[in-house]
């Protein structure tokens, strides 16, 4: 088996010096060594796991609210094509209940049912609508 020491060795040499900056209040000192710090950034959230644990609740918060919104939304979109269906027919029997209307009231079926009971239209008594010019 290979010695792990030994591959991280022949893998990433150290040889090389570093520059490692450090601020103390208002004054910057500066160090020059062959190892870094141990101070990484996955260290500094592994120094806080409250942070990541916040981090991932309020992730987790906004898909699972903006999820609840789009449920409701496609809830009322259902709703609202199904009334508008019935918008639709209700339009439609209105229209239906108008043109009948119109029928039973015109002037040629009140003068059928008119004849029909005995009564007859006189041409020089008056008329309903004014004479067609041609």
């Amino acid at each position: 088996m290979l010695n792990l020491d030994l591959m991280k060795k022949s893998l990433f040499k150290t040889d090389k010096k570093l520059r490692i900056f450090t601020k103390v209040g208002k004054t910057t000192t500066s160090q020059i060594t062959k190892k870094p710090l141990n101070s990484t950034p996955s260290m500094r959230l592994g120094r806080r796991p409250g942070m990541l644990v916040s981090i991932f609740i309020a992730v987790f918060s906004a898909f699972f609210i903006q999820l609840i919104i789009a449920n409701n939304l496609a809830v009322r979109g259902g709703e609202i094509k199904k009334l508008e269906l019935q918008k639709a027919e209700l339009l439609h029997d209105i229209q239906v209940l108008d043109d009948s209307i119109n029928q039973l009231r015109s002037i040629s079926r009140i003068q059928i049912v008119a004849e029909g009971y005995g009564m007859a239209f006189r041409n020089d008594s008056f008329d309903y609508l004014p004479q067609a010019s041609e």
